[in-house]
């Protein structure tokens, strides 16, 4: 005999299923109540269980006041039960969850009600009724003069709220009392109310109506200090969130009252106490007075200090022979009679951590133990070291890298397989990975570390990958990035590149650009990993042309063209992963041609002109130029673009050979370094130290081009002065701007940098600069007559220095504007210069 028997088995009262997820549907049932399906239940003499294990023939859906943002696509695309498998009542949960994540930040359904149809066979109907939320068609708001409409829409984030119903009004009410709390209205009250809106379709459609009154403006007038006898009120206010208003306090939130703040405050004035001696130190009270006129608040914050201590004894059990007591004493930042300082001991905990980690021991744990001796008020810690095994690196998982591959990233990790697991080799890895340009500055590459056993660990590395290519035009302002250019002349160029070609590292670069001074055209390709091995090759072709008009201002207009080609190839010299040295070596001709020969037009001195004349003469020269270069370097820096961290150093070598008739031939090396270190935070504060250094010969009796010379001063060398001014040069005119850089042969510079970021994405920096720097000895300057001699400003050692202020741009186009003021200005000088180049760190 053929029974059948409808049943609804499924409710949110059940205690299987478990609703306290869904955040934004309050009180939201999904069923029936508990009492009426237990009378089904008795009547039927059923249970839930009597479903479990029947075929599903049907999972049918039933919609209830059908909404028109959500099709029974979506809704069935969330179904966990299929049509011929089994009913499992835990797969329930799962349905529900999904369904009412749909239409975040509300959602669509008031209701969800499962039920089930019994069949003979051993068969089942699933029934999926949904009750949906009217449309939500309008809102209104009122009383609102201190937070504007649009901020109160973006917190309930209305653009993507489609439906609403009376069960969500007191979450509106919340996030707006949120919001008015955020900017220091504590009053607010908040009616939220739903008017039905009737239409001739009957289809359920509401507006939400919001009335606010903000009531005053909630600020903190005064923060003040009880039981404070040995730190000044002063430090202690620097040290907490709640602040005293004041006129710009708006920039800083200065004034702003957050309750839920004066926790934190709280451990930080402790934390501050015990870091400076006060082990006892106590913070037993915070009292907050409101003027019930003004809504203003006095937060007073009473502080038990006690007594100072000093550290008495430090000591060390746990380890092994490995490493001795002794060497991890002399390591850590606690010693005996220094003032206890709190953060001392935390940070000789990671001090231990780091050293046992970089012998293997990843997951060493250190616990102080702290004995005050309040008599003499001095304090013994003693460190007890928990090392556990060594743990070597099981699989290390690449996640992320939608673009990039993973043969990619793994060659740069000094890290592998079967390695001991140690700090200091992900530390490496991460800093390299960086390094590639491929992913996120700031959140890109980080290590995940999964303990598999006592021996045994997996490591993730999670990576969030940025755009590589580039094509468009682009706009910019004074001298290229590379080189040391006197250009004062906006540049329009077009480029298209990708530094991570399909993927695989690959450089290809097809770029123009074009000045009043200069025009260039260069493509470039480069193969980091040439054969799957640690080669780099790459090929370049290049056509320049190149003014004079700002680097010799009294010599009639000229220009030089290059036409040439070069090719390079490059070898990791160091075996070891962690400490890779790199070698290249390039190949790279030049045809120079000159429109006009360079001829000086006037100068306020005939001598002078028949000097710089035989100058130029020299070293503008045409011809073939082939050049053979070594360039060795290291770079430890987190990164190229935005380094906070590490250091670099490159060591660059370059001789010049004149082809047939060309009488061009030189011999030069430089020598440059950087180092970067954070000050405040990873990115907040970074200061910067460069140093350039170098030095120029002719081969034989052959000229030293122009180009190879060094001319010291500008946006590229010493920042506040111009270009070639700190150097030999030649007054051409009657003031000291009147000058023509001749070169040196000898230089160097130095640059230090306080930088800070001013948006989040690092589009936008700013720094503070001291340069100083000096460039000295002239070619052929022991020939010269003492009349021409006597000519030539700066041809000995003369160091010159600057201060100053920029700002970096990356968007919408790279550009760097430096303000320099010298710090020994000449007579007949400026007192500032202002630089204008293309954007890059040194």
């Amino acid at each position: 005999m053929v029974w059948r028997n409808k049943f609804i088995f499924l409710a949110i009262s059940l205690s299987f299923i478990s609703f306290s997820f869904v955040s934004n549907a309050l009180d939201k049932t999904v069923s029936l109540n508990q009492s009426d399906q237990q009378e089904v239940a008795q009547a039927e003499e059923l249970t839930i269980e009597d479903f479990t294990g029947l075929i599903i023939k049907k999972v049918i859906l039933k919609r209830n006041h059908k909404n028109n943002y959500v099709t029974d696509a979506i809704i069935e695309n969330c179904f966990t039960y299929q049509k011929g498998e089994e009913f499992t009542p835990s797969k329930t949960t799962k349905l529900i969850k999904k369904l009412y994540a749909l239409g975040h930040p509300f959602g669509y359904f008031e209701q969800v009600v499962i039920s089930g149809e019994m069949l003979d066979d051993g068969q089942m109907n699933l029934i999926i009724n949904t009750y949906e939320k009217p449309l939500l068609v309008d809102v209104e708001i009122a009383g609102n003069s201190n937070v504007s409409e649009q901020d109160i829409k973006k917190a309930l984030e209305i653009d993507n709220v489609h439906a609403l119903f009376e069960g969500d009004l007191s979450v509106v009410i919340k996030k707006l009392e949120r919001l008015y709390r955020s900017k220091d209205y504590h009053f607010v009250q908040i009616e939220a109310k739903l008017a039905e809106l009737k239409n001739a379709k009957k289809i359920r459609q509401n507006k939400l109506i919001l009335n606010i009154t903000e009531g005053k403006k909630c600020k903190v007038r005064r923060v003040l200090f009880k039981g404070n006898h040995h730190v000044p009120a002063k430090r202690l206010r620097n040290l907490i969130y709640t602040r005293e208003d004041w006129l710009l306090g708006s920039l800083n939130k200065a004034g702003s009252y957050r309750p839920e703040n004066l926790m934190a405050d709280k451990h930080f004035i402790k934390s501050y106490y015990k870091s400076n001696g006060y082990l006892m130190a106590n913070v037993s009270d915070v009292q907050v007075k409101m003027d019930d006129v003004t809504k203003q608040v006095d937060v007073t914050f009473t502080v038990e200090e006690g007594d100072r201590y000093t550290v008495e004894q430090v000591s060390i059990e746990g380890g092994t022979p490995e490493i001795s007591n002794e060497f991890l004493l002399a390591h850590l930042p606690v010693q005996k009679g220094n003032i206890y300082s709190e953060k001392d001991v935390r940070d000789a905990i990671e001090v231990l951590r780091t050293i046992w980690g970089e012998h293997g021991y990843a997951f060493s744990d250190v616990s102080p133990i702290t004995v005050p001796d309040t008599a003499n008020k001095t304090v013994s810690i003693n460190f007890y070291i928990e090392l556990g095994d060594k743990v070597y690196v099981n699989r290390i998982n690449i996640i992320g890298n939608k673009k990039t591959r993973d043969k990619v990233i793994r060659r740069k990790l000094a890290i592998a397989e079967g390695d001991l697991l140690t700090l200091m080799r992900m530390d490496v890895s991460k800093n390299k990975v960086l390094q590639l340009g491929y992913f996120d500055m700031r959140d890109g590459v980080n290590w995940k570390t999964h303990r598999l056993d006592d021996k045994w660990a997996d490591l993730d590395l999670v990576l969030k990958e940025k755009k590589t290519g580039r094509g468009g035009l682009n706009m910019g302002y004074g001298g290229g990035a590379q080189s040391m250019s006197a250009s004062n002349s906006f540049r329009i160029g077009a480029e298209v590149y990708d530094t991570n070609v399909l993927g695989q590292g690959y450089l290809l670069k097809c770029a123009g650009e074009w000045s009043k001074e200069a025009w260039t055209i260069n493509t470039l390709a480069a193969n980091p990993y040439l054969f799957d091995r640690p080669i780099m090759g790459k090929i370049d072709f290049h056509i320049n042309k190149t003014d004079y008009d700002e680097e010799l201002k009294t010599v009639d207009t000229f220009s030089e063209r290059r036409i040439g080609a070069s090719a390079g190839i490059g070898f990791v010299l160091s075996p070891s992963r962690i400490r890779e040295t790199s070698l290249e070596m390039e190949i790279a001709f030049d045809d120079i041609t000159f429109n006009n020969r360079p001829k000086v037009n006037s100068t306020s001195n005939d001598a002078a002109k028949n000097l710089l004349q035989s100058l130029l003469d020299k070293r503008f020269r045409e011809g073939g130029l082939l050049v053979l270069g070594t360039l060795m370097r290291q770079d430890f820096r987190n990164s190229s673009q935005h380094p906070t961290t590490g250091y670099q150093w490159s060591l660059i070598s370059r001789a010049g050979f004149g082809v047939g008739d060309s009488d061009i031939g030189y011999a030069k090396i430089e020598a440059d370094a950087s180092w970067y270190t954070p000050l405040i935070g990873e990115f907040d504060l970074v200061f910067g130290l460069h140093g350039h250094a170098g030095a120029v010969t002719g081969l034989g009796l052959q000229e030293i081009p122009y180009k190879e010379m060094f001319h010291i001063g500008g946006p590229q060398s010493v920042r506040g002065f111009l270009y070639g001014q700190i150097g030999p040069y030649i007054i051409t005119g009657k003031d000291a701007s009147k000058m023509a850089s001749i070169g040196s042969t000898k230089a160097f510079f130095v640059n230090a940098e306080l930088i800070f970021p001013v948006t989040a994405n690092m589009s936008m920096k700013c720094a503070f600069f001291y340069d100083g720097g000096a460039g000295w000895s002239t070619p052929g300057y022991n020939k010269f007559t003492d009349l021409e001699k006597s000519l030539i400003v700066n041809n000995s050692f003369d160091f010159r220095h600057a201060v100053g202020f920029g700002i970096r741009m990356l968007e919408p186009q790279p550009i760097k504007i430096d303000w320099g003021l010298k710090l020994d200005r000449r007579k007949g000088e400026p007192h500032m210069e202002v630089n204008f180049s293309t954007y890059r760190e040194f």
